[in-house]
């Protein structure tokens, strides 16, 4: 049986088209949560860079009550700075920001 991350995996490999992903890591500065991987496609869709974040799901938080998000970001560039950004986003907040739809407030 497929692990959660092999699904996730697999999923955006269906969504990619065989575009081969790069992998980026952040440590984890929460004791009892891994790592932060943002999976990065260059070029998909349109010449975009697209990076999505697995890591944040893992988490807890009071508002998830029916699932638990993942982030994506897909930016006019070819910068991978922007995939770096996202992935400690994620790791800084998972578990005390919502990251809910439409939610721009700080937390």
């Amino acid at each position: 049986m497929a692990s959660r991350v092999e699904k996730y995996l697999a999923h955006l490999d269906d969504l990619s088209d065989g575009i081969e992903p790069l992998f980026f890591s952040v440590e984890s500065t929460t004791p009892g949560l891994r790592r932060v991987t943002t999976i990065v496609y260059q070029g998909m869709p349109d010449d975009l860079l697209t990076a999505l974040t697995y890591g944040v799901s893992v988490a807890e938080h009071a508002e998830w009550r029916h699932g638990a998000p993942e982030l994506c970001l897909s930016v006019r560039s070819t910068d991978v700075v922007w995939a770096h950004a996202l992935g400690f986003l994620a790791e800084g907040l998972r578990g005390t920001g919502p990251f809910a739809y439409g939610n721009t407030k700080g937390w």
